[in-house]
């Protein structure tokens, strides 16, 4: 027993030394992995490009830390709190996250995490309210009964993402990939981006999605094949390689969309808004293009025609110098 308690002293100077030598004296890429640092205060701490894989930062205070590129895949974040209000500096930007544990963390109150990478994250029971999690990486992360209300996620990666119990009300998700997530009637989503979940995980071919409001859903790469989508808002929506044939698209809102490697053989485009649209790539052989303005399209290099009727003559000599490829 006195081993232990003896055993014990040693490894709690050692952590105090340690902690004492990252505060005083601050080196780029320090070697931290499996460190115990929990409970300890690091306020103020240089760890710019740290290894801290594996380290267990469990109930650490990071207040103005700077974490830059720092690698923190597997660590303990249990309890972890973030929330220090608008005077925080914390800096996260480019480090790595990846299968960290951050049960019951506080990320709240626009803690920034913009394009980190938190895939296979544990995440359960966190608040994330307001957290800013733009571009972020949150494939195979476990957010059950997350709190990610009003959370900021536009183009965030929540495929394979557990997301049973969690409160999404009024989150941003516009880009974000929903692709396999997992919802129970627990989690909280707004009709809207239910709508767009049940669209890219439900096999909905030849849907009725008339005058239906999907502006900025990821909508890429799925089989919306005969789909009516008349007079739907698709503003600045990612449909990049999505197959459209046979769609019904008249009178749509495809300004800004993205278009890239789309399937839109066949389908009707009549009256559609194509303002700033990238259709780079996509396949529009036998669409029907009555009253369709392809003059304000952004781009269009690649993009397949054929002898379509309601392109006139030179119509077709200006799409053909933006890049644009009519076959007979």
């Amino acid at each position: 027993m006195k081993e232990t308690s003896e055993e014990t002293n040693s490894q709690n100077k050692n952590k105090q030394h340690l902690i004492k030598e990252i505060l005083n004296n601050p080196i780029v890429g320090r070697n931290l992995i499996n460190v115990d640092l929990s409970n300890s205060n690091l306020s103020n701490a240089q760890l710019i490009e740290a290894n801290l894989s594996a380290a267990n930062l469990s109930s650490v205070i990071l207040y103005d830390t700077d974490l830059r590129k720092a690698n923190l895949s597997g660590a303990n974040l249990r309890d972890i709190n973030l929330n220090y209000g608008e005077d925080n500096y914390t800096n996260l930007s480019d480090a790595n996250l990846s299968n960290v544990d951050l049960r019951r963390a506080n990320l709240n109150g626009g803690v920034d995490l913009s394009g980190i990478n938190l895939s296979y994250a544990i995440l359960t029971d966190g608040d994330l309210s307001v957290a800013l999690l733009n571009d972020a990486n949150l494939s195979h992360a476990n957010l059950i009964n997350a709190n990610l209300n009003n959370a900021h996620l536009d183009g965030a990666n929540l495929s394979y993402a557990n997301l049973s119990g969690a409160d999404l009300s009024n989150a941003y998700l516009n880009g974000a990939d929903l692709r396999n997530a997992t919802i129970n009637d627990r989690t909280k989503l707004s009709p809207k981006w239910f709508k767009v979940w049940q669209i890219v995980n439900q096999n909905l071919k030849s849907l009725n999605l008339n005058d239906t409001n999907l502006r900025g859903a990821n909508l890429s790469n799925i089989d919306l094949k005969g789909a009516i989508l008349s007079q739907s808002n698709l503003c600045v929506a990612n449909l990049s390689k999505t197959n459209l044939s046979d769609v019904d698209l008249s009178n749509a809102d495809l300004s800004g969309s993205d278009l890239r490697g789309a399937n839109l053989s066949n389908a009707c485009l009549e009256g559609i808004n194509l303002a700033g649209a990238d259709l780079s790539h996509a396949n529009l052989k036998g669409a029907k293009l009555k009253n369709t303005n392809l003059k304000a399209v952004y781009k269009i290099d690649y993009c397949l025609f054929d002898n379509n009727l309601d392109i006139s003559e030179s119509l077709k000599q200006i799409l053909i110098e933006d890049g644009a490829i009519f076959e007979d």
